[in-house]
């Protein structure tokens, strides 16, 4: 398992951001894709959303953003709705495939269970392509 220490230095990111992009991949783990690498790379938007890419088979393969608020917020939107309106970003998380694989799921996904979804397809995309 993947720790934040393990992909960046514990300045670089709003902790919030740190722990969704670890539970991220620790669902995608369980599904059955397995992580080798995170990198961290700030979006040109800057601090309201983060962007990092997930090495996977070797390839740099889904890149993944989320939103500075706290995992469950991300995880049960519905739940926290009046939190998040009073936040500066709003949207949902955005994977992209399109870095050394499928692009068909690369969007935004309002929902957790949508957004780990596409990280796992975009998985089996690559797969299918070797």
């Amino acid at each position: 398992m993947l720790r934040v220490e393990d992909f960046m230095a514990p300045a670089d990111v709003d902790t919030d951001v740190a722990a969704n992009v670890l539970a991220y991949v620790a669902e995608l783990e369980r599904r059955g894709v397995v992580v080798s690498e995170v990198e961290h790379e700030p979006d040109a938007d800057g601090a309201e959303e983060w962007s990092f890419r997930l090495k996977i088979a070797n390839r740099w393969l889904v890149r993944v953003m989320m939103p500075v608020w706290p995992l469950e917020w991300v995880q049960r939107p519905a739940e926290f709705e009046e939190q998040i309106a009073g936040t500066e970003w709003q949207g949902g998380m955005y994977v992209d495939g399109s870095l050394d694989g499928p692009t068909d799921f690369d969007d935004e996904y309002p929902t957790w269970e949508e957004a780990v979804e596409a990280g796992v397809r975009i998985a089996q995309g690559a797969e299918q392509e070797d």
